[in-house]
């Protein structure tokens, strides 16, 4: 890892976009997930490795980025479960590491 980018949870229907890494949040009825996508190509030197959601009081869900993955990906993440409502906790922030 040589670098990191924080994105800070906002509510349900707010997309950040950086030219490199969008993440729309979403509020379902499960609770809020975050539809994330990112294309490196532009940096020939740098290449995904994980990204870590945290949300709730238990810490956060880390997701590993498979080889295919590296430069272009996309996908929809959450933080863990809040206690037992059964439903996932608001997302406080996503850490992207590269």
């Amino acid at each position: 890892m040589i670098d990191a980018l924080r994105v800070n949870g906002q509510a349900g229907g707010t997309t950040f976009d950086n030219g490199v890494v969008q993440v729309v949040f979403n509020n379902t009825a499960g609770g809020q997930t975050a539809t994330i996508s990112y294309d490196l190509t532009g940096s020939p030197s740098i290449t995904g490795v994980a990204i870590f959601v945290f949300g709730g009081n238990l810490g956060g869900n880390l997701y590993t980025v498979t080889a295919d993955q590296m430069v272009i990906g996309f996908g929809t993440v959450n933080a863990p479960l809040a206690g037992n409502s059964g439903s996932f906790a608001d997302i406080s922030h996503i850490d992207f590491f590269v």
